[in-house]
C-alpha cells in the first residue's frame, strides 16, 4: 500500500493539522473501500480525538469525524459507576 501512497505519513499529518487544531497521536495507511487514506488521530487541547481520514494520492481530506473516547476510560468510568451501586 505505501507504494502506492503519493503523499508522504508527515504531509498527510499537516494536511490534518490544517483541519483539526491539536497533536498527532497516530497515522495508519489503510484501504477504506478500495481507496488508500491516512488515518490520522488527533487529540486537541480539551483531551477530544479527532480521525482525519487524507486521500494517500491526492491528499484530499475525505473524512473528518470526533472518535469516541477511549476504551480505557470508558472502562474506567463504568467500573466507578459499578462501584458505587
Amino acid at each position: 500500500m505505501e507504494k502506492q501512497a503519493k503523499i508522504s505519513k508527515e504531509k498527510s499529518n499537516a494536511l490534518a493539522l490544517e483541519q483539526v487544531k491539536g497533536t498527532v497521536n497516530q497515522t495508519e495507511l489503510e484501504d477504506e473501500n478500495g481507496a488508500i487514506v491516512y488515518s490520522v488521530e488527533i487529540t486537541n487541547n480539551k483531551k477530544e480525538v479527532t480521525e482525519v481520514k487524507v486521500d494517500a494520492v491526492t491528499g484530499k481530506i475525505v473524512k473528518v469525524e470526533k472518535a469516541d473516547a477511549s476504551d480505557s476510560d470508558s472502562n474506567q468510568a463504568e467500573d466507578t459507576e459499578t462501584a458505587d451501586e
